[in-house]
């Protein structure tokens, strides 16, 4: 396992380090269910920003609303 110390992360690797597939990320992110990422839209396409600090906030459950995943 190689280490990731980028401070942005694309949503493949956002998506793969949540375990989950990149569309089911960008509708979180769209619904702003990760705090600190966002997208923006864009003429033809979004553009996603995810800081892969708000990835690893939210995989610890230091979310808003204090919800956990399980």
């Amino acid at each position: 396992m190689r280490s990731n110390n980028k401070a942005m992360l694309s949503p493949k690797e956002a998506a793969d380090l949540l375990g989950m597939n990149t569309q089911t990320l960008r509708v979180l992110i769209q619904n702003g269910k990760i705090p600190g990422a966002s997208c923006l839209k864009r003429k033809i396409n979004y553009l996603y920003i995810i800081p892969a600090a708000a990835i690893h906030k939210f995989i610890n459950g230091e979310f808003a609303g204090g919800e956990s995943n399980g």
